[in-house]
């Protein structure tokens, strides 16, 4: 969860990318992202697997910064 920490200070650009497993590495299924992001405008985002994307649909999400006029013109 990028959205608490920012980006790039746990030496990497992610904190998950600090975990390692017997296959060579970790990835997540979800990364999100949010008040860092914009550098003070807000605005959040989500990274996801394909298949997870998949099972959102419009309007069964929410978001505390949604709608804000000037991240959403930018």
């Amino acid at each position: 969860d990028e959205v608490q920490t920012g980006f790039a200070r746990t030496g990497e650009w992610f904190a998950w990318q600090h975990h390692f497993d017997s296959t060579g590495a970790v990835r997540p299924d979800v990364v999100t992202m949010a008040k860092a992001l914009g550098n003070g405008v807000p605005i959040g985002a989500i990274w996801a697997k394909r298949e997870i994307a998949a099972a959102f649909q419009p309007g069964d999400h929410a978001t505390t910064y949604g709608g804000q006029p000037l991240a959403t013109s930018a």
